[in-house]
């Protein structure tokens, strides 16, 4: 049986102490990068008139309002959720929560949404995308492959043509977690799983398809 001393018991505490608190300034790093590239790019796509961020947790995410320069869109609410790369101990437990970096955003356009429309990344909600979008029994609905990964179609108006179009000229559709158009809170809904490298594209994709339902 091995047993430990009370020196043995102290170093294991130092070490791990030490370990969590490299893991605290490495993960809090990161995730500041992150959070200020959202922030930069999408100020760099939306050009803003006016702008408020509001920090969730200092280190796992922001909401922002920001008001819009263009003529068909009015503004961009955005909510960005990290996974707590600073908590060594929670970390394990977020990828079942949280499950990933991902940014949402609620565009409101200088128009009314047409109709309702949803595609969704197929198990993306785990209660079913059916449990999700209110309404959903009553709408066409059938699914759709694009680059390796399969959506759910929901449609009511005969507008999820633009919302695939969308996704099927994105570099990476598989970062696509729910793009839709809500006449209910008259929103185009925009949610992906953040990287980097597809982060800007994602972002201009939505100001594309505001533009073009919502010309000048």
């Amino acid at each position: 049986m091995i047993e430990f001393t009370t020196a043995d018991i102290l170093l294991a505490i130092l070490v791990l102490a030490g370990i969590l608190v490299l893991q605290f300034y490495r993960g809090r790093k990161i995730n500041l990068a992150l959070q200020e590239r959202v922030i930069k790019e999408l100020e760099s796509v939306f050009k803003p008139l006016d702008k408020i961020y509001q920090v969730i947790g200092i280190y796992v995410g922001f909401r922002g309002v920001v008001k819009v320069d263009n003529p068909s869109i009015e503004r961009v609410e955005v909510t960005t959720i990290l996974m707590p790369r600073h908590s060594l101990l929670y970390y394990p437990i977020s990828l079942l929560t949280v499950r990933m970096d991902k940014v949402m955003i609620h565009l409101v356009p200088r128009g009314r949404i047409p109709g309702e429309a949803h595609v969704v990344r197929r198990g993306y909600y785990r209660l079913g995308s059916s449990r999700v979008i209110e309404g959903s029994e009553l709408m066409k609905s059938w699914e759709e492959e694009i680059g390796g990964t399969k959506f759910e179609v929901f449609d009511s108006s005969n507008l999820s043509g633009h919302l695939l179009e969308v996704i099927r000229n994105l570099p990476d559709p598989g970062l696509v977690n729910h793009l839709a158009l809500v006449p209910e809170n008259n929103t185009i809904f925009f949610a992906f799983r953040l990287k980097p490298e597809g982060l800007r594209e994602n972002l201009e994709a939505l100001r594309i398809l505001a533009e073009r339902l919502f010309p000048p």
